[in-house]
């Protein structure tokens, strides 16, 4: 079977046969400009714009390729007849802004934090209803992360006693180093564990099924940033815990990492076979044996069908981030459309399940790291 033939057959391709969806981006930074693309990608239009500030508007829809850019949100869902909002603006604001969506009958993708505390991200969820409301954890959808939750499902690894794994970064590691996530008061009250230590706790969970329970966690301020309001949030934390399995876990974020642009991984020990997967090098699942080890390959021909139906190239022609974001947006598309919820999509649910993990991390940390249970 061709690589076309596994994409046709799985439903990963574009759904051009349905009807065009309309969509705004609220944001017009690095992740607005990803969001925009996907949207592309996946066959909708992007119609409409908006900047932090109303003088952005015109710049706003020039960086995202809107139709138009609008000064604020509510002229926004007033006056653009859209589907779906994409919500990339600072962390602090995407309760309200998710908020006022769900009450305008949108359908909304909201970057994470979903928000910055449980209580708000709680009433999101609910407000949510019926409609399409999703969280980008797209390192779900690399393939060969796909395949790893496969084989695990099937009970290849056996008992699986043990995780380590971390998420470096080196893009604050100097103290020059500025960006409005290290101010409370547009980030939130964590920076380093709600911005990357989620996605990694995420893709823990999604690929075990299951869930951290009890974690006892340290965090760091390494530099005193100038753009700090109040307490400053973190640079790195490091977590232990146990999960409602029985499984230890040892997990080490830090965006301070010198040397590390986007270095997400995390490693398995099964009593049968452990597995390794490192998001710089996605293409690759290391399995380990007592009779040795192998490194599989993405390759549409061998993989499992949940991981085949996210390959859109070839064997051996790189896929990588954007693929993920492109597959993880057509997978919301596809829900919106109502043709069907797919497997794995990330719900508000998950976005909730994400601060909460988030919240215990700083309290646990605020208490000298005692262990701490984590909320269901």
């Amino acid at each position: 079977m061709s690589v076309t033939d596994v994409i046709t057959a799985s439903g990963g391709g574009l759904e051009s046969d349905q009807q065009t969806l309309r969509v705004a981006v609220v944001g017009a930074g690095f992740m607005g400009q990803v969001h925009a693309e996907a949207a592309r990608r996946a066959g909708a239009t992007v119609v409409a714009a908006m900047a932090s500030r109303p003088e952005g508007a015109a710049a706003a829809a020039r960086a995202v390729g809107a139709d138009e850019g609008y000064p604020n949100l509510a002229a926004l869902l007033d006056g653009a007849e859209i589907d779906v909002l994409h919500v990339c603006t600072p962390n602090a604001s995407h309760a309200p802004v998710v908020a006022a969506a769900l009450a305008a009958g949108v359908h909304v993708i909201c970057e994470k934090p979903l928000a910055t505390g449980s209580v708000e991200a709680t009433a999101l969820m609910e407000a949510a209803g019926d409609r399409v409301a999703t969280v980008p954890f797209v390192y779900r959808f690399h393939p060969m992360v796909r395949e790893l939750r496969a084989r695990l499902a099937a009970g290849e690894a056996g008992v699986v006693a043990s995780v380590t794994g971390g998420y470096l970064q080196d893009w604050l590691s100097r103290p020059s180093d500025d960006d409005w996530r290290v101010d409370a008061a547009l980030g939130g009250p964590s920076r380093a564990f709600a911005d990357i230590g989620s996605h990694w706790c995420d893709l823990f969970e999604f690929v075990t099924g299951d869930r951290i329970a009890r974690l006892s966690a340290r965090t760091a301020v390494v530099h005193e940033r100038a753009r700090s309001a109040g307490e400053p949030t973190e640079d790195l934390a490091t977590v232990h815990f146990t999960t409602a399995a029985g499984m230890v876990g040892t997990l080490v974020v830090s965006q301070v990492a010198a040397g590390r642009k986007n270095r997400l991984h995390l490693e398995l020990s099964g009593t049968e076979a452990s597995f390794g997967f490192d998001q710089e090098d996605p293409e690759r699942l290391w399995v380990g044996r007592r009779e040795g080890g192998q490194t599989l390959l993405r390759d549409p021909g061998t993989l499992h069908p949940s991981a085949a139906r996210y390959v859109r190239l070839p064997a051996g022609h790189a896929q990588g981030y954007q693929d993920c974001f492109d597959a993880f947006v057509a997978d919301t598309y596809r829900a919106v459309r109502g043709a069907d919820v797919p497997d794995g999509l990330p719900t508000f649910a998950d976005g909730l399940r994400a601060v909460r993990i988030t919240e215990t991390v700083l309290a646990s940390a605020a208490a000298d790291g005692a262990w701490t249970e984590v909320p269901a």
